[in-house]
Order: C-alpha cells, then sequence, then structure tokens
C-alpha cells in the first residue's frame, strides 16, 4: 500500500538563491542532537531570546535572491520578533541571531556549506554545524570559525548568554 502525500505534508523545500532545494530527512542521531539542543538553547535564552526548531526564515531581502531557509534550531530575540507584524513572525524576514545545523548521513555537503556561508551573510551572529557522529562541532561567526569537541565547555563572545558544555548535547546518543 503506498501512501499518498498531501501538499502540506510533503517534505519541506529551502529555496537556495532561488534554487528549491528537498530540506534533509532527518535520522536518529539527528533528532536527538537537536532535540538536546533545543533544551540548551531553551535554558540559557532565558526571556532575551526564542529559541524553535525547523523555523522558516527569509533571507531574500539581505542576500538579494530568494532564499528561504529552515535551520535545525534557531535562536531570535525577543526584542527583534515583537518588532514584527504578527504575519511575519510565521517567518521573519532576516536571518536568526544563532543557527543550529545538525549533519545527517545524507546531507549535501555542497548545500550545508553554501547554508552556512548564507545565514552568515544575512547576518546571523552564530552558525553552530553540529557533528553527532564525531561529538564535535564547527562554530563561525563572520571573523572565522572554532572548533569544540564533547568535554569543551562552550562559550563565545558572539553569544555570551550561551554557555554549556558540549558533552550535554551528545548525552542521548548510544
Amino acid at each position: 500500500m503506498q501512501i499518498q502525500l498531501r501538499d502540506e505534508e510533503k517534505p519541506y523545500l529551502e529555496y537556495h538563491a532561488g534554487r528549491p532545494v528537498r530540506k534533509v530527512s532527518p535520522r536518529t542521531k539527528h533528532a536527538l542532537v537537536q532535540g538536546a539542543l533545543l533544551v540548551i538553547l531553551r535554558r540559557c535564552a532565558g526571556s532575551a531570546y526564542r529559541v524553535g526548531t525547523e523555523w522558516d526564515c527569509d533571507l531574500s531581502e539581505a542576500l538579494g535572491t530568494k532564499t528561504l531557509l529552515v535551520p535545525n534550531v534557531a535562536a531570535i530575540a525577543t526584542s527583534r520578533l515583537i518588532a514584527l507584524a504578527d504575519t511575519q513572525r510565521d517567518c521573519p524576514p532576516f536571518a536568526p541571531d544563532l543557527v543550529v545545523e545538525v549533519r545527517s548521513p545524507n546531507d549535501r555537503p555542497n548545500d550545508r556549506e553554501w547554508k552556512l556561508r548564507a545565514y552568515l551573510d544575512a547576518r546571523a551572529a552564530l552558525v553552530l554545524d553540529v557533528l553527532p557522529d564525531e561529538r564535535a562541532m564547527y562554530v563561525h561567526t563572520k571573523d572565522g570559525s572554532r572548533t569544540f569537541h564533547a568535554g569543551d565547555r562552550f562559550r563565545h563572545d558572539a553569544a555570551p548568554w550561551l554557555q554549556f558544555d558540549l558533552t550535554e548535547a551528545f548525552a542521548d546518543l548510544l
């Protein structure tokens, strides 16, 4: 028996500089790490940021071409969201302040790298590229990159509110 999906149930599409790109379907490790990072970010953010998963963001204006991205986890300053009309809050017309992208085995490296650069070009302060298999995280800002591993204490000047032991992000992995 074949399952027929309605349009609203079909896989998410992102737009990378006008090019439609099917969002990668997460696997178990991806889901566990994404969930852990959501909890960590929400705990650290307090009321200053709103943190969510799979949050549509329209970077088109900042990048000058149709660019709709769906980060695995995003944090946006509450003050930025309050300034938006209700209709814009579902898909903010800017990059999140902090973006988390968790790698999956079926990631397409060129698309992933393009996405990470696009977030920074659209003025995200911090982009976390998380590698569950290596229990590591590449941290990108407009000024460069740094790598953290399980056991390291994460802290970065671009998001001083976010401090945690990276081991916590990978604690649920078997």
